[in-house]
């Protein structure tokens, strides 16, 4: 579960004793993270921010500090270079969204004061550590989003990766798409009682996000619980004052600065939620620990999550994992770089048309020469350079095979980046499968790993049987509240196995779209509404985006899904498909849990 917007309003309402502190050293433990140790009277105290797509947070640190950078990032080092020695002059959050500006003044190699935001957006996989340098002066201190231009950020957006928002050095900051929202601490009586009369009846917990910012499903979750407990109706008068004062109590208490943050750890003692309100409602799931501060909640609950994580094999996985992403990172830059190259291909195509067609007026041993547009109605011209060497048939030879070269090259480099863009997401629905994999899972996923040429090959007279390499495991099983059997595939041989040949032609198939994730598939001819719900949210919560708010699934019949030949595991391709949108659910994960296998 990701730190929601309530919880990040109690962190920064801690952090801000942080103002006015000098920054003393910036740090990079992970490729996503900066940690920043500020001097206050009498003391330091580091700030981690971190840009993990699953693990992104703000919070401060204690204990061991960070791990000298050796040869820092270009990131760390022009980070150092602006703020080193600055002052944090504020620390602001955009509304109760999921954003954080924190404002330092520092000084140019001149002397001269210069401005800067540390933009902190926590979006899930489209996390990110923006360097702003300010344009202005109205904005310093203000509530609101950064305005300026960006001077690097730890994860940089190229026109290839999104269109509708570019984040590089030197390009104006764009800020994340506005959500719409309400800031559940400007609602009003009147605004409410409207908007809950146009709700009609079975109001839920989705409702709610929906509606109000920095609200994740614990806390929309936490607001219904506190509502039911005041009354034994889920809609009428009683319920939607009872609400009312659940919801306006919060909005208060966040407005005072009063918090009362916890973690929920299910009944194995799995840390699943970190708040900055008391979960009640989790109190009959397993156990919630409250603690004294939001940023040591929030510290502990990732502390805990990556000492998990970190455990031998799925430690070493993991590296190897995002080891071959960041190679594939560099070989996709490079050809994006040959690309661009190779996009001059037509204008060298072009100059040896014009030669060819006006030779006969193409002086010899000159080094341009201005010809007549044929395509143009205006009259244009096109100015042509020339090797004075050449003759002016061969400068238009020469032109040609310049254009040939240049035409394959473009043609081999899409053919690569279109495969490398495969094997990226391939990589990104293994690491999503090592989150979520006992002992047992991360062995089928290290023997994926060498059946995909990730790993070297066991050698012979290894310890296990090859029957058990060479099979599956069996996915999850769920039983839905209509009793109907969804079963989830843990890792990517699991999806295989689950869609190509355990699923029914007229079973009903499920993912999240565009991002990695698991497959869901419906064992049933007739599916209701309530189980197509439910089996969305395992497919939401089973992805990469089981932090965010709200989640795109996709899901069409077994029949419409098919596995191109050669692809690699997991990867299938499908049509016929609908839509719909729905947040991630552990809390169903765990109701709807059964422990009987797929027959």
């Amino acid at each position: 579960m990701a730190v929601d917007g309530l919880t990040l309003a109690g962190i920064v309402t801690e952090i801000q004793i942080l103002e006015d502190g000098r920054i003393e050293r910036l740090y990079q433990p992970e490729d996503r993270d900066l940690e920043i140790r500020i001097r206050l009277p009498g003391r330091s105290v580091r700030l981690r921010i971190s840009a993990d797509a699953g693990a992104a947070r703000l919070h401060t640190v204690e204990g061991e500090r960070p791990p000298s950078s050796g040869d820092p990032s270009p990131f760390l080092a022009l980070a150092r270079r602006r703020l080193e020695g600055g002052r944090v002059r504020y620390i602001r959050q955009v509304g109760m969204e999921r954003i954080v500006r924190i404002g330092v003044e520092s000084r140019s190699d001149l002397g001269d004061p210069e401005w800067y935001d540390v933009v902190v957006e926590i979006m899930g996989r489209h996390s990110n550590i923006v360097l702003v340098a300010h344009e202005d002066d109205e904005i310093r201190g203000e509530e609101g989003l950064a305005r300026g231009r960006v001077v690097d950020a730890i994860v940089r957006v190229s026109p290839g990766i999104s269109r509708h928002r570019v984040v590089l050095p030197g390009r104006p900051y764009i800020p994340p798409p506005e959500q719409h929202k309400i800031d559940p601490r400007e609602e009003t009586r009147e605004g409410f009682y409207r908007w809950l009369g146009s709700q009609g009846a079975n109001l839920t917990a989705k409702d709610l996000m929906g509606r109000y910012q920095g609200i994740g499903p614990a806390a929309a979750e936490e607001w219904m619980h506190r509502a039911l407990k005041r009354t034994s109706e889920d809609n009428g008068e009683a319920f939607s004052q009872a609400l009312w004062a659940a919801i306006s109590q919060s909005a208060a208490e966040v407005s005072a600065g009063r918090f009362a943050p916890c973690i929920a750890y299910d009944g194995n003692g799995t840390p699943k939620v970190v708040s900055g309100m008391y979960l009640h409602h989790w109190e009959s799931r397993g156990r919630v620990v409250p603690f004294k501060t939001v940023n040591a909640a929030v510290a502990t609950f990732y502390a805990d999550r990556m000492d998990r994580a970190a455990s031998g094999l799925a430690q070493s996985l993991t590296a190897v994992v995002r080891g071959a992403l960041s190679a594939l990172e560099h070989r996709m830059a490079r050809w994006n770089e040959q690309l661009q190259e190779a996009a001059e291909a037509d204008q060298w195509r072009r100059y040896g048309e014009l030669v060819t067609a006006y030779m006969h007026v193409v002086p010899r041993g000159a080094r341009e020469v201005t010809l007549p547009d044929p395509y143009s109605e205006t009259g244009a011209t096109v100015t042509v350079p020339l090797d004075p060497g050449l003759s002016p048939a061969d400068n238009a030879q020469q032109f040609f095979r310049r254009y040939q070269k240049l035409k394959r090259t473009r043609e081999v480099v899409t053919d690569h980046l279109e495969q490398a863009r495969r094997d990226a997401e391939y990589l990104e629905s293994v690491l999503v499968a090592l989150e979520q994999a006992d002992e047992q899972e991360l062995e089928e996923i290290q023997e994926e790993l060498r059946g995909q040429g990730f790993l070297r090959a066991r050698r012979r007279g290894g310890t296990k049987p090859r029957e058990r390499r060479d099979q599956a495991g069996s996915p999850m099983h769920f039983i839905s509240s209509e009793g109907i059997d969804i079963f989830v595939g843990k890792n990517n041989r699991q999806n295989d196995e689950l869609t190509t040949k355990t699923a029914h032609k007229q079973d009903t198939w499920l993912h999240a779209q565009n991002i990695p994730g698991s497959h869901v598939v419906i064992r049933s001819r007739e599916v209701p509404p309530k189980t197509l719900e439910e089996a969305a949210r395992l497919a939401a919560y089973y992805s990469k985006a089981r932090h965010a708010g709200t989640v795109a699934v996709d899901y069409t019949l077994v029949k419409h899904v098919w596995k191109p030949t050669g692809a690699r595991p997991g990867f299938v391709l499908y049509d016929h498909q609908k839509t719909v949108f729905v947040p991630p659910d552990p809390a169903l994960a765990e109701r709807l849990r059964a422990d009987r296998v797929p027959r």
